[in-house]
C-alpha cells in the first residue's frame, strides 16, 4: 500500500503536514490545544456533527486559552465507524453534516430530528431531491463548480458509493467481476445506471465541505487553528484502491497481496 506524506506519527496515525507552519501556532510557538473528533460533541443522534455545538466548542477553546483544535480524520467510515479506515482519502463523512444548518437555509423541509442514523440519511436524501428540483440557480452553479474542481476524486468516489449501495454494502472485491476489474463496458453502463445516486453522493460532499469550511473560518476568526490527522495507509475497501489499483499491491481481482500491521504486544496477542 502507498504511504501518505507525513511529518510524524502518533498512536498509529500520521500527523498531516499543514500548508504552512505559520498556520499552526503549535509548530512554531508554544500553544495549547485539545484533540477532539467532531463526533464526540453532543448531537441530536448517536454522535456530534457540524451543528451549533461545534461553534460553541470553538468559543470554549478561546475562553480556555487554547489555540489548536486537533481532529482525527473526517472521512466517510465503514460500519465500524473507525476514522482510520475510510471509504475515501479525500471525501468527507456525510454523518457530520448538520441538518439544522440545512433547515435554517431552507434546504430541508421541517422534518423531525431523529437520532436514528438511517432516518438521518433519509433526511439528506430528501434535501438532495429538494435541491435537484428547487435549488437556487446560484447554488446550482456553486455545486457544479465544486464537482468540476474535485472531479479527480469525486467522480470515482460517487460511482464507487453508488455501486457499493447497489451491491448491498459489500466490499468492492465481492462485486461482479466486470465492475471489480473496472472493465470499460461495465463502467459505462454503471455510470448511466447510477446518475441519480451519484448526484446524491456529490451533493452530500458539497454540503460537507461547505459546512466544514464555514466552521473552519469561524474558528480562524476566534484564533483557533485546526490540526489534521491522516491514517498511514488508505483502506483497502475504498474508492482510492478500486479506482487506482496500479498504485497498490493487489492482484487482478483486487485482493491485497500485502498488508501493514503491528506485531503482537501486551495489548494485542495477535497484533493489529
Amino acid at each position: 500500500m502507498a504511504i501518505l506524506k507525513v511529518v510524524g506519527r502518533c498512536a498509529g496515525a500520521a500527523i498531516a503536514m499543514p500548508e504552512s507552519t505559520d498556520e499552526i501556532p503549535g509548530l512554531d510557538s508554544r500553544a495549547a490545544g485539545i484533540l477532539l473528533h467532531p463526533t464526540s460533541l453532543p448531537g441530536p443522534g448517536d454522535s456530534g456533527d457540524f451543528d451549533h455545538l461545534a461553534y460553541r466548542f470553538v468559543e470554549f477553546l478561546k475562553r480556555s486559552g487554547m489555540r489548536v483544535w486537533q481532529t482525527l480524520p473526517l472521512g466517510p467510515t465503514h460500519d465500524d465507524g473507525s476514522p482510520y479506515q475510510c471509504l475515501s482519502a479525500f471525501a468527507g463523512n456525510p454523518d457530520l453534516i448538520s441538518l439544522s444548518w440545512l433547515l435554517n437555509r431552507d434546504m430541508l423541509p421541517d422534518l423531525p430530528m431523529s437520532p436514528n442514523t438511517g432516518l438521518r440519511r433519509e433526511a439528506l436524501a430528501v434535501a438532495g431531491q429538494n435541491f435537484a428540483s428547487h435549488g437556487a440557480a446560484a447554488q446550482r452553479r456553486e455545486f457544479e463548480e465544486f464537482r468540476h474542481q474535485h472531479r479527480d476524486w469525486l467522480d470515482d468516489y460517487s460511482l464507487f458509493m453508488a455501486l457499493r449501495a447497489q451491491n448491498g454494502g459489500a466490499t468492492w472485491t465481492e462485486w461482479p467481476t466486470p465492475l471489480r476489474r473496472r472493465e470499460s463496458r461495465a463502467l459505462v453502463a454503471a455510470v448511466a445506471d447510477t446518475a441519480s445516486a451519484r448526484e446524491q453522493v456529490a451533493f452530500q460532499q458539497w454540503l460537507f465541505f461547505k459546512q466544514w469550511h464555514h466552521l473552519r473560518s469561524y474558528a480562524r476568526e476566534h484564533g483557533i487553528h485546526f490540526f489534521g490527522d491522516l491514517p498511514i495507509y488508505v483502506s483497502h475497501d475504498s474508492a482510492d484502491v478500486w479506482a487506482n489499483r496500479e498504485f497498490f499491491r493487489v492482484d487482478e481481482d483486487g485482493q491485497a497481496l500485502a498488508v501493514a500491521g503491528v506485531p503482537p504486544d501486551y495489548f494485542a496477542e495477535d497484533g493489529q
